[in-house]
């Protein structure tokens, strides 16, 4: 299992398999004030080997700003990555979207990271900047 995406965006949702994305790629969090409240959209597409297949896990989301206070430290719902029936996929991609809220406190770099049992396999940074 291994991430072959990860991103933040304005709005994404998964229907049917496949992966909508509006916005995607955002680096950089505009807010009016200090603290806030700001609600991006993770996305993250895994790569599933055969023996992942079937399976469930539990991804564990994490988001640190730049002194290393958490601000996001959570276990996010058990997924389970079906196989199609009468399938015999040796892989399979499986995107998921998260929405996550959270109260952010100063400006700089701040860093997602997606683990399952303790492994990472995603991490994204991103800059929380004042406007004006």
């Amino acid at each position: 299992m291994r991430a072959a995406t990860a991103m933040l965006a304005n709005a994404a949702e998964v229907r049917e398999g496949l992966l909508y994305v509006l916005g995607g790629g955002i680096e950089q969090l505009w807010v009016a004030e200090l603290p806030t409240e700001v609600a991006p959209t993770v996305i993250v597409s895994l790569e599933l080997d055969a023996e992942d297949l079937g399976k469930p896990f539990q991804p564990h989301l994490a988001v640190r700003d730049n002194l290393g206070d958490a601000l996001v430290d959570v276990d996010m719902p058990p997924a389970v990555p079906e196989r199609e029936v009468g399938g015999d996929d040796d892989a399979a991609l499986f995107p998921m979207v998260f929405t996550v809220g959270m109260q952010v406190l100063r400006e700089g770099h701040h860093e997602l990271s997606l683990t399952v049992d303790g492994v990472e396999l995603a991490s994204l940074r991103f800059t929380v900047r004042l406007t004006g």
